[in-house]
């Protein structure tokens, strides 16, 4: 009986570590930037609408451009367990249970932070909502930024 060892191919992506990494960090910043500019426009002098919508779309559209580019670049890890092979699930997995981790922890901090009166300026609107659909992307920011080439 031979038990004959095949090593599991490697994964390339079509981007370099390195611009996997940014694309991750902006699609963060494009997520949590709703939450900082419905505050940040409270205490800046009144702004023209259209002034004001493009800062907001400005800081936004970054962070969706890196998602659907990290979408694209990630899509042969980013998909479901079942089509995945051992180290490709072994990914997903560990960043999956990473990302729980840090909403987790942050929540708790959150809520912490905010009932000793340091956060009580975060005002979570309906621009801010847009911040809690990119919560859902974050496994594939952690897979993103820790693939090596």
């Amino acid at each position: 009986m031979s038990h004959h060892y095949e090593p599991q191919r490697e994964l390339s992506y079509p981007r370099p570590h390195r611009q996997r990494r940014l694309m991750a960090g902006l699609m963060v910043l494009g997520a949590i930037w709703p939450i900082l500019w419905g505050n940040l426009s409270k205490w800046l002098p009144q702004m023209h609408g259209s002034v004001s919508l493009a800062i907001f779309v400005a800081g936004t559209l970054p962070g969706l451009v890196a998602f659907i580019d990290l979408t694209m670049t990630m899509k042969n890890i980013n998909r479901p367990l079942r089509v995945l092979d051992e180290r490709q699930a072994l990914v997903s997995g560990r960043a999956y249970r990473n990302a729980w981790h840090i909403v987790a922890i942050g929540t708790a901090l959150a809520y912490l932070l905010h009932l000793l009166g340091w956060l009580r300026w975060i005002d979570l609107s309906a621009g801010s909502v847009f911040s809690l659909i990119m919560v859902q992307s974050l496994p594939l920011a952690i897979m993103a930024w820790t693939e090596p080439d």
